[in-house]
C-alpha cells in the first residue's frame, strides 16, 4: 500500500490523533459523571471545610449526611455546597454553616476549591 501524499502529516500525526482521541474520549465520559455528581462535591467541600478549619480529631468534627438540597450545580464542573458541621468548643459543642464552591478540572482528574466562606459559629447544646 503506497500513500499518494507524502506529507508527514497525512502518514503520522492525523492517525495518531485520531487514536487518541478515541484513547480519550471513554475517560473523559467517565470523568464527567464526577464532574456532574453532588455527592462527590459535597465529599470534596466536606475535605477542603476539614483543611480550611484546621479540625483534628479532638475537635470531634460531626458532619451531616448529604442531601440533595445541600449541592448546587452552576455549571462547567463548578458545584455550591451549602452545608454545616458541629465541633467542641469548651464544654459545649458549636455549629460552624459553611459555603463552599468545587471545581472539577476534568483534563487534569483533580478538584480544587474555588472560594470558602462560614457564618458566625452558633452555641448548641449542653455538656459533652
Amino acid at each position: 500500500m503506497t500513500f499518494r501524499s507524502k506529507s508527514i502529516a497525512v502518514r503520522l500525526i492525523y492517525p495518531l490523533l485520531t487514536l487518541g482521541l478515541f484513547a480519550f474520549l471513554p475517560i473523559a465520559i467517565a470523568r464527567e459523571n464526577k464532574c456532574t455528581s453532588g455527592d462527590t462535591a459535597f465529599m470534596i467541600a466536606k475535605r477542603f471545610t476539614t483543611e480550611q478549619m484546621v479540625l483534628v480529631k479532638e475537635d470531634e468534627p460531626d458532619f451531616p449526611w448529604m442531601e440533595s438540597s445541600m449541592t448546587h450545580y452552576l455549571s462547567g464542573c463548578t458545584h455550591e455546597v451549602e452545608s454545616w458541621f458541629d465541633r467542641k468548643a469548651g464544654e459545649g459543642r458549636e455549629r460552624v454553616n459553611y459555603t463552599a464552591r468545587v471545581h472539577y478540572d476534568v483534563f487534569n482528574n483533580h478538584w480544587d476549591l474555588e472560594t470558602w466562606q462560614m457564618d458566625a459559629h452558633a452555641p448548641i447544646g449542653g455538656r459533652s
